[in-house]
């Protein structure tokens, strides 16, 4: 477990530095309000990604595993489904986004969709060493376009950079079409899974991703719409470690462990051991991380971001308080993907969505960039709250509360020897 953990780990913070490398490319070249629109209409891209294929990438997983590892039975109806989403999804983003100069994002939807799916391919055939370095098409396709945009040609309007994300787009969507048409355009399967199957199956993990997705992406556009772009160029910048710092518990539970988890957990294994180290771990990271982007978030912020984005460096020491929430929920978050606890999920995160968009409205209006803030502290503190106990009373019922949080020296070796 723990080479490809490395693997994953690598080519992911490697793919996050791009990632960010490419934000503060950004905003370094333009000013902080366009910075805003930009990164509202990222924003809403990053909601609706979630419903292209509302669920499937995480579907597929539960279905390979119930079916030795056989997802032939799949193509032909989540092409359907993938249509009917993609245009749901463009008819979303053209009616949201009122800025015409950030059209050309919509691309994204389709480029990140065909990425993920071929990055399930990759996991479930345990093949680490493609899912690595394709996991770094996306970010790579986007700084080299940006960076050649900015340096050698000049552009920093909101139109000229979108217009080469547009390209990078473009370029991860043909490499990835082509690797997955090679893999099944010649597949056929005796029993295809219907459309209305699919959409069943899926839906149910769609619901939980997209909300979540709102939750943690929503105050930037609604900062953008009921307060400033300028203010949401500030939160934008400020999230963006939190993005960084999230890495850990993604990389280790949800694209490592999850495909593993429905196996074990329909298997009916004990994972008591597993899901107290995992509490362990996440622990200790998680306040360790909050204490060092608590401490750090003046300097963090001057070295990358500079002048004119000073404020952005008390909202990061605030959302600082959100890592340990996020860190310690991952691990109980990653046992409700399994089973049938999807749908208690699913409940928990649209509740968590509905309380986080109703308060950003109300507490954006009223204190404006510090509302974002409070919004997402208390919606970070909400999920976690919830997670935990649901599976503490639920699953791990045996454990008492000093057993789920008592520490042991081999807890980092155990966690990380599981096959």
């Amino acid at each position: 477990m723990l080479k490809s953990i490395i693997k994953i780990f690598s080519s992911s913070m490697l793919g996050a530095f791009f990632a960010f490398l490419v934000q503060v490319i950004n905003a370094n070249n333009m000013s902080v309000s366009d910075y805003g629109i930009l990164s509202s209409s990222l924003a809403l891209c990053a909601m609706l990604i979630p419903l292209v294929g509302l669920g499937f990438e995480q579907y597929i997983y539960k279905y390979s595993a119930e079916n030795n590892f056989l997802i032939e039975p799949l193509i032909y109806p989540v092409i359907k489904y993938f249509f009917i989403t993609c245009i749901l999804s463009f008819a979303i983003f053209f009616t949201l986004n009122s800025n015409k100069d950030t059209y050309l994002l919509v691309v994204i939807l389709i480029s990140q969709f065909l990425l993920n799916i071929l990055l399930c391919v990759y996991q479930i055939n345990g093949n680490y060493n493609k899912y690595s370095l394709v996991s770094l098409l996306q970010g790579l396709s986007r700084i080299s376009c940006i960076s050649i945009g900015i340096y050698f040609f000049g552009f920093y309007r909101v139109l000229d950079i979108s217009l080469m994300y547009f390209l990078s787009s473009t370029i991860t969507m043909v490499i990835c079409l082509a690797i997955l048409l090679n893999f099944y355009c010649f597949s056929k399967s005796d029993k295809n899974v219907t459309l209305r199957e699919l959409v069943v199956c899926s839906v149910p993990f769609g619901v939980g991703t997209l909300s979540h997705i709102v939750y943690s992406q929503s105050n930037v556009f609604l900062l953008e719409k009921f307060d400033s772009s300028f203010s949401a160029g500030l939160y934008s910048a400020a999230y963006l470690f939190l993005i960084v710092a999230y890495l850990v518990p993604t990389i280790i539970f949800q694209r490592y462990l999850i495909p593993k988890l429905h196996i074990w957990m329909s298997n009916g294994d004990d994972l008591k051991e597993l899901y107290r180290a995992g509490n362990t771990v996440l622990l200790i990271l998680g306040v360790s991380v909050s204490i060092l982007f608590y401490l750090l978030s003046d300097i963090l912020v001057d070295i990358i971001f500079g002048k004119g984005y000073e404020e952005a460096a008390n909202i990061l020491s605030l959302l600082s308080i959100s890592i340990l929430c996020r860190y310690f929920s991952s691990n109980s978050a990653s046992y409700l993907f399994t089973n049938n606890y999807i749908n208690v999920k699913n409940k928990m995160m649209l509740f968590t969505m509905t309380i986080n968009v109703v308060l950003s409205i109300f507490f954006i209006n009223k204190f404006g960039l510090y509302g974002a803030v409070y919004s997402t502290l208390i919606s970070e503190i909400t999920i976690a709250t919830l997670y935990v106990v649901y599976v503490k009373q639920n699953i791990f019922c045996e454990l008492s509360i000093s057993n789920m949080l008592s520490i042991k020296k081999e807890d980092f070796y155990f966690l990380f020897k599981v096959k």
